[in-house]
């Protein structure tokens, strides 16, 4: 296998702990970063500064992902809540307080209708943006749900727990 180097084209300092969540906006054009400094930096490629920054954490942001059409950003955080905001004007959407325990991951379906999150609490949760409401909890055979991934079609949801194990569910 060839060894190829690879280029840095920027380099985006601003956060001031961790930065534990990184994701690419579905668009190409913005990158948004979550950081254990309690806030998600919104990155424009353009640009070499944060173009906005999301504070309404009380605690370590550990999971962030963007909507389909790049919109909107769902954060999840150790102060337990799940959030949904607008990704161009920070205006918070949604709080989600059902949660008990750190945020482990969090995802957007890929129809744009609904959201998952992952919990330390032993829980996965589906909700629903448009309602605003948790629609299913998911309890998990096994230890904590780390991670989590939609399938293409929206139909179901895989989660990786920390004893190893892999589930896929159907999501309702």
């Amino acid at each position: 296998m060839e060894h190829t180097e690879w280029a840095q084209r920027l380099h985006l300092p601003g956060h001031q702990d961790v930065v534990y969540s990184v994701a690419w906006s579905p668009d190409g054009g913005k990158i948004a970063s979550g950081s254990w400094d309690h806030t998600v930096h919104i990155w424009d490629l353009d640009a070499d500064h944060a173009a906005s920054i999301y504070t309404e954490h009380d605690n370590k942001v550990t999971a962030i992902a963007w909507s389909n059409d790049s919109a909107f950003i769902v954060s999840g955080s150790s102060d337990t809540t799940v959030q949904v905001w607008n990704a161009a004007t920070g205006q918070t959407r949604q709080v989600y307080r059902e949660h008990n325990g750190v945020i482990q991951s969090v995802a957007w379906s890929p129809d744009g209708r609904q959201i998952v999150s992952s919990s330390a609490d032993n829980t996965v949760k589906l909700w629903d943006p448009i309602r605003s409401a948790s629609v299913y909890t998911y309890l998990p055979e096994g230890l904590t749900p780390w991670t989590l991934a939609w399938s293409p079609d929206s139909k179901f949801v895989a989660t990786g727990l920390l004893d190893g194990h892999i589930q896929v569910w159907q999501a309702r």
